[in-house]
């Protein structure tokens, strides 16, 4: 059922969590879904002339990154290259998602690195495509007007929705109109990063809700200072699932799109509530079975541009 020890202490977690909180049971799971797919092919480079949004179901929000949440420099000049704008709402579930544009970066963790596992061996990652990740994790709201329930311990309309398994987040991306999807592992920790080195995209306290400040509960997304792309919740709150399936050692390609060369768990990423600092870090990677739920476990959206013939 769990890949390896992160996943045998997140069971730890969220069943003590459970008896901490005490009372009825929460819902489980959803209906289930097949993969979806990520993007895995196609052209490089980030031209002006070369991407646009899809026809229909997003709505323009915001066409310049703003200078006051896009603090990396480089990564704001990167984002006005694609000719993309910033910030979109997806109209159907009314997520904002943010440019994230083409570059490169070294995945995974320097040996020195306290706390780093075997699984985080480092190496360049290129991201050829640019591509829309959600600004903070799915909500509860966001969840039910896709499903129309809400499996999560921790209710609160602006939290996190928890407890859903990886065949539940395809499903809820069928339902919100096919053109949506999870992550890839690259593309989740690029987004983590945000041009940044460090063990962590800035102060984790500032950043993200851990054990060291959580009261051992979810809290609603977006309350926590945003990394330097101006996205929330990217370490900690809850887990985050990625298209990938788990392997103890990175693909071969190189590229941004998600594997397909691990067995049958699917990649997790950036800790939780109840998570102590190490496993918030943004290297820090696990795998779990697409059917298990967890009340530390959620997940953001992804959406790739159209490539323009």
């Amino acid at each position: 059922m769990f890949r390896n020890r992160r996943s045998l202490a997140l069971f730890a977690s969220c069943a003590m969590a459970l008896a901490l909180v005490v009372a009825a049971c929460g819902a489980t799971g959803g209906d289930t879904g097949g993969d979806t797919g990520g993007d895995t092919g196609g052209d490089t480079g980030g031209g002006a002339a070369r991407w646009s949004l899809p026809a229909e179901g997003f709505k323009v929000v915001t066409v310049e990154p703003d200078a006051a949440i896009v603090t990396d420099a480089a990564g704001r000049e990167r984002m006005k290259q694609t000719g993309l704008p910033w910030k979109i709402r997806h109209d159907a579930t009314g997520i904002e998602l943010l440019l994230c544009p083409p570059g490169e970066f070294l995945m995974g963790s320097p040996e020195a690195e306290e706390g780093r596992s075997d699984d985080e061996r480092q190496h360049p990652r290129t991201i050829r495509k640019p591509f829309y990740i959600g600004r903070t994790e799915v909500t509860q709201e966001q969840w039910r007007k896709v499903k129309g329930t809400d499996p999560s311990w921790f209710k609160s309309s602006r939290n996190p929705v928890e407890n859903v398994s990886w065949n539940d987040c395809q499903s809820f991306l069928g339902g919100s109109g096919g053109q949506l999807r999870l992550p890839s592992e690259a593309e989740w920790e690029y987004a983590c990063r945000a041009g940044t080195t460090g063990a962590f995209a800035g102060d984790l306290d500032a950043l993200a809700w851990f054990q060291g400040n959580s009261g051992r509960a979810a809290h609603e997304v977006g309350q926590k200072r945003g990394n330097s792309w101006g996205l929330h919740d990217m370490h900690g709150n809850v887990w985050e699932w990625c298209e990938d399936q788990y392997s103890a050692d990175y693909p071969p390609q190189g590229d941004q799109s998600a594997s397909t060369l691990g067995g049958p768990f699917r990649v997790i990423r950036g800790g939780s509530w109840y998570s102590f600092s190490d496993y918030c870090r943004s290297a820090i990677r696990d795998g779990n079975d697409p059917g298990v739920t967890g009340i530390s476990i959620g997940f953001r959206v992804v959406l790739a541009p159209v490539l323009v013939e």
